[in-house]
């Protein structure tokens, strides 16, 4: 209960506002904003930190933050592979099984309440497998949703004290799918950020020259 309330959007909206202000007056006007667009080199991106609290934009001293788990490791992605990659139907790759048993000890995973949110969940999953492959590009927040204000949502991407990525506790399909589909830049939401890594926080925001595939 405790935890559905900290996860509240009343509660996110108020906790990102707050971020967003110390850090501006910690770091300057150049300091990560909460749910801020950042673009990443999916290829860069081998290992996964999560397990924590999502805190976007939060400055922190250690990297990494938790025990990192090799990508291909973690069972959203041996899922995903297994499909996409080896042509597994979803509901021999074990993915179905995990979810309903995350269903059954939390109530909820990843929007799904039943098995029916699940097959629906997996279907979307593959029409967005194939948007990516046609266009040769992941979609931003905004371009999916004209409405929203930030990447909210987007996939997490933790920077550490040299520029390297990982992923957080968001978008581990969507990463697995700009893998396997070869897109040179994906964009996304930007997560924990090592101090050592504020001045090279340019290089994530700019914007890339072209974000297609050529095919």
């Amino acid at each position: 209960m405790l935890r559905e309330i900290d996860d509240s959007a009343s509660v996110r909206r108020v906790r990102d506002a707050c971020r967003r202000r110390f850090n501006k007056i910690r770091y300057g006007p150049a300091a990560p904003r909460p749910n801020e667009l950042v673009w990443v080199d999916p290829s860069r991106v081998d290992i996964a930190l999560d397990g924590v609290p999502v805190r976007s934009a939060r400055v922190i001293r250690r990297w990494p933050f938790v025990e990192p788990l090799p990508l291909e490791q973690h069972p959203h992605v041996r899922f995903a592979l297994a499909h996409w990659r080896d042509g597994v139907p979803w509901d021999e790759t074990g993915a179905y099984d995990y979810m309903l048993e995350q269903i059954r000890r939390r109530g909820r995973q990843d929007g799904c309440h039943n098995s029916a949110d699940v097959e629906e969940r997996f279907r979307r999953l593959d029409e967005l497998y194939e948007t990516a492959r046609r266009e040769g590009r992941l979609r931003t927040g905004r371009e999916l949703d004209p409405k929203a204000r930030d990447e909210r949502g987007g996939i997490l991407v933790h920077i550490g004290p040299a520029g390297e990525t990982a992923i957080g506790d968001s978008g581990k399909h969507r990463l697995t799918i700009a893998k396997l589909v070869g897109l040179p830049v994906v964009p996304g939401r930007i997560g924990y950020v090592h101090r050592d890594a504020l001045e090279l926080l340019p290089r994530f925001r700019t914007p890339p020259t072209r974000t297609a595939v050529e095919h």
